[in-house]
């Protein structure tokens, strides 16, 4: 069971162990609030590690304590059962029930899931994105940033081919918003999850 998405930086091996080192030394003596902030500012580190976080992060299986449908699959007798942050609960309870998504290593509409976890559709994330936002409390930042941030999940929709990006968040590499090939035919692809932090 991961606490926090520290726990999955302290998983990495053999990477680059400067930038987990200087994110430790940053959040050691800080407050929760400072600690989060900590995180938002590590996920250029985080980032950097590409490769070795894509490897590790189909392996995390957690359920955050204090819920019981905030990590992979859920704990609850039932549908109604939620943890003690019955608000952040129910996000992540109704991103799970989601009725359009691809399971693991399985093929939908053209789509091959090859991670090991469940992808949904992006209509789904960004309800469960925007759930959390407006939780607006510290779990549901942590929550929001071990899953957009971290585990980065791919999601689909039926849209224009996609053929560049026309806007990017910040001084990321990652896409905004995608220009869109409008003369072709719609059709099933993936997209990138939103940042929660940025």
């Amino acid at each position: 069971v991961l606490k926090a998405p520290l726990d999955v930086l302290s998983t990495i091996k053999n990477t680059t162990s400067e930038g987990i080192t200087k994110l430790k030394e940053r959040s050691e003596n800080a407050t929760y609030t400072e600690h989060l902030l900590n995180i938002a500012n590590a996920i250029p580190i985080i980032n950097q590690f590409g490769p070795k976080i894509t490897e590790i992060r189909d392996q995390i299986q957690f359920i955050k304590p204090g819920t019981k449908w905030c990590g992979t699959g859920d704990i609850a007798r039932d549908i109604s059962d939620t943890g003690i942050f019955h608000d952040i609960d129910s996000c992540c309870r109704d991103h799970d029930l989601c009725p359009e998504n691809i399971v693991a290593k399985s093929t939908k509409y053209n789509l091959t899931n090859d991670g090991s976890f469940t992808r949904s559709s992006c209509d789904c994330d960004f309800n469960f994105y925007k759930c959390l936002k407006e939780a607006a409390n510290p779990l549901a930042i942590e929550v929001g940033i071990a899953y957009f941030d971290i585990l980065k999940p791919m999601c689909f929709r039926f849209d224009f081919p996609r053929i560049g990006c026309k806007k990017f968040f910040g001084d990321t590499e990652q896409c905004a918003e995608f220009e869109m090939d409008l003369t072709k035919a719609k059709k099933w692809q993936w997209f990138p999850s939103p940042s929660f932090a940025l």
